[in-house]
């Protein structure tokens, strides 16, 4: 069987779920984030796309088509289709352009905010999504000596993954991560002081 992989991106294999640990310094390289690479991919004999764009799938035909940032458009026959990107919720609420706010996802915008949490003049830092990523990455500021706030529209926990013990009361959560011998997740949860944050990212 012939395997086709399409990426938007410059890279593959990107371990997101560690971009906090690049971030709060527990790796010591960007390099670990990555698992494999284009050139192993065609070593095992798949076909591999970078920065190319699929414009439109043609179900009856079983054609996919493509625009590559460089080059003439190509279309690829298929027998099965994965598609497994995805995009982040970017609701348009006022201030959501200002400059200092970040999604992370990607690579380029892990990279992004480690170069905001490395400037030294950005002292608070705010975490919109208490989600599993959402806290790694708060607990990554504040290892970074940044104060930090996490925002949730949960209404029972400021921590989404709670969720699932929906008896547990939001001062039991902070009371345990208070009590953890990490002793940087302290006072990661609180309402935002006057001062506007330096930095916001969201794990939406």
């Amino acid at each position: 069987q012939e395997v086709v992989m399409i990426d938007r991106n410059t890279n593959l294999s990107y371990l997101g779920c560690g971009t906090a640990l690049w971030v709060g310094r527990q790796i010591d390289s960007v390099d670990k984030l990555f698992y494999t690479n284009k050139d192993a991919f065609e070593a095992k004999g798949a076909q591999v796309f970078m920065e190319t764009e699929v414009t439109s799938i043609d179900f009856d035909a079983h054609l996919v088509s493509c625009h590559p940032r460089t080059g003439a458009d190509f279309t690829i026959k298929y027998k099965l289709v994965l598609a497994a990107g995805s995009l982040p919720i970017a609701p348009k609420l006022p201030g959501h352009d200002l400059a200092g706010i970040n999604f992370l996802k990607l690579f380029q915008e892990g990279q992004e905010v480690d170069r905001q949490i490395s400037d030294d003049s950005a002292e608070d830092v705010a975490v919109v999504g208490a989600g599993y990523i959402g806290v790694e990455i708060a607990e990554a500021a504040k290892r970074r000596g940044k104060n930090v706030r996490i925002f949730d529209i949960a209404p029972t926990s400021p921590l989404s993954w709670t969720r699932a013990l929906p008896r547990v009361e939001s001062s039991a959560i902070l009371a345990r991560l208070s009590a953890l011998t990490w002793g940087t997740r302290r006072g990661m949860y609180a309402p935002l002081p006057p001062s506007r944050a330096a930095i916001l990212l969201t794990s939406w």
